[in-house]
């Protein structure tokens, strides 16, 4: 593997994991706050509604430009001016979208809520705002400035956090608007914090902070700073633009089912969810995800002759890489599933009371930490095809993404009127397994003469998958034991009642006190979480091998 692409993996991921890390710590606190003090339907609200709003307006307009830049070759001598000068149309896009998408929720509610109008409004203009420091972002990240991203990401969150806090607790300010100026808070520092690095801080110091030698030689070619539209890297970003579209609708279309279908009492537990869950997926994937998209845009190096040698060479590189990330990830979502289901109840319970425990989230969660192993797993691979795919293949991704979305959206509709926020996550599974089929089916054609690559090679050896089968057993046997509450909880959304009640009588004959038994539950998979970490670290030797190589490069 390139030392480029090793150095990104390693340095990239731990600035931007610790971005994430951090965030979403403060995010999880405000949302454990929030929880315990609102009702599921006005949580549903933010949760859910203003998600949805939020997603829709930013991830269109600049999903594909994101991606589009980073196919700027970065030795280019005028390299920041070509990603400007795509990246700059992010600003238009973005107020026009905010405009469309806000007028056309005015106009679909009614004209009495005026506090859910206010708040829509603010949210709105908090979008459009965020919008504005797109193009330094996109910036920051061609250059590998993730140290930026990181504070300015941390400030931000900060601000969005503090401001919903006092709101709430305080001030005792409707639910809608403390989230919206929080919103607002955000958006505003994003811009703040992204300028103040670019327009205030001096060249000579921005080169001297950074430990990537990418940054330096991609710095402003100080002989033409006049921006430069380049239409390969436009076209291609409205390609991603495009499969963006179809990747909002895979990702947030089924809460759009769900928010038009359910009362705000399901969508707060489904947002409940969805936030808790995705706590790991955010905080590890998302990072790890960037990292994996930029490394295999960079690798190999292209001074390299085109020879058939180099090409097959190159190839083999990145298939190392590509195995070597997957069974990372695959691992990471192994654990999720494994202990996930088992320890649901508990962690709701010890978070947010015994009335959300007792509530529908329990066996949402359980079914989430099952959908977390697809998502690490698809995401990789996704990052793979999107980073390599020529023209052709990213619109016969495009036209795969369209077939699935549609398939995904019937299914969702299905779903959730059988079973509410557990169908939601059933359907939401099933479109994941599709994607990944697909993207098995490009690298199998991309590696096609590389050979030793097949989709068992992208998960952890079997030694590591036993283990990890045996501690999902054990631990939903101690659950079913020490912890029935928990199986009568979980199996009341997805059982008929008359099984519940059986699961309820077992559960009486346990007299211990709860805390006690919940001690106990939670010893066994601790336990089992240790035997599943030795047994992987012999079994993957070469995995934790490859990637403290990846470290040694980056130094």
């Amino acid at each position: 593997m390139s030392k480029e692409s090793s150095s990104i993996v390693a340095s990239g991921f731990v600035q931007l994991f610790g971005s994430q890390l951090l965030t979403r710590l403060l995010t999880f606190g405000l949302n454990l706050a929030t929880a315990r003090s609102l009702s599921p339907e006005s949580y549903g609200i933010a949760a859910v509604q203003f998600h949805l709003i939020n997603t829709t307006i930013l991830f269109l307009s600049r999903e594909g430009f994101r991606r589009g830049c980073l196919r700027v070759d970065p030795h280019h001598p005028r390299a920041t001016q070509k990603v400007l000068g795509v990246a700059l149309l992010t600003i238009p896009i973005g107020a026009l979208l905010s405009l469309l998408v806000t007028m056309t929720i005015l106009a679909t509610t009614s004209a009495q809520d005026v506090v859910f109008h206010q708040a829509i409004v603010m949210q709105g203009v908090a979008a459009s705002i965020e919008m504005v420091a797109e193009p330094l972002y996109i910036l920051a990240t061609s250059r590998l400035l993730f140290g930026v991203r990181v504070a300015c990401e941390a400030l931000a969150t900060v601000a969005k956090n503090a401001i919903t806090l006092v709101l709430l607790l305080n001030w005792k300010v409707a639910p809608a608007l403390a989230f919206s100026w929080g919103q607002l808070g955000y958006s505003i520092a994003t811009l703040v914090g992204f300028g103040t690095y670019f327009f205030l801080t001096p060249t000579n110091k921005r080169s001297s902070t950074s430990r990537s030698n990418y940054q330096k030689r991609s710095t402003l070619n100080k002989g033409s700073k006049k921006l430069e539209l380049d239409r390969d890297i436009l076209r291609i970003s409205g390609t991603f633009s495009i499969q963006a579209g179809g990747k909002l609708l895979l990702a947030e279309g089924s809460k759009a089912v769900l928010a038009a279908a359910t009362p705000l009492q399901e969508q707060g537990v489904y947002g409940l969810v969805n936030n808790l869950g995705s706590l790991i997926v955010r905080t590890l994937f998302q990072p790890y995800e960037e990292i994996a998209f930029v490394a295999f845009s960079r690798a190999p190096s292209s001074s390299a002759p085109p020879t058939p040698a180099a090409t097959a060479k190159a190839k083999r590189e990145r298939a190392v890489l590509l195995s070597t990330l997957c069974r990372g990830a695959s691992f990471l979502g192994g654990l999720a599933a494994a202990f996930g289901p088992a320890y649901s109840y508990l962690a709701l319970w010890l978070l947010y009371g015994s009335r959300w425990a007792e509530s529908g989230a329990p066996a949402a969660l359980a079914l989430y930490s099952w959908y977390v192993a697809l998502l690490a797993v698809n995401g990789i691979l996704e990052a793979f095809v999107h980073a390599v795919a020529d023209q052709r293949g990213l619109h016969q991704a495009n036209i795969v993404l369209v077939v699935v979305s549609v398939l995904h959206m019937g299914l969702s509709v299905v779903a959730v009127n059988t079973a509410g926020a557990a169908g939601l996550l059933v359907a939401d599974a099933i479109n994941m397994a599709l994607r990944i089929f697909y993207c098995l089916w490009f690298t199998g054609i991309f590696f096609n003469n590389i050979g030793g690559l097949g989709a068992v090679t992208l998960l952890p050896k079997q030694g590591t998958r036993v283990a990890l089968l045996a501690s999902l057993i054990m631990t939903l046997a101690s659950q079913a034991m020490f912890l029935p509450e928990g199986t009568a909880a979980v199996a009341a959304a997805v059982v008929p009642p008359k099984f519940v009640l059986a699961g309820k009588n077992i559960g009486s004959l346990v007299t211990a006190p709860l805390a006690m038994r919940a001690v106990i539950h939670a010893s066994i998979g601790v336990v089992c979480l240790v035997g599943v970490l030795m047994t992987a670290y012999r079994s993957e030797k070469d995995v934790v091998a490859q990637l403290k190589s990846f470290r040694k490069k980056s130094d």
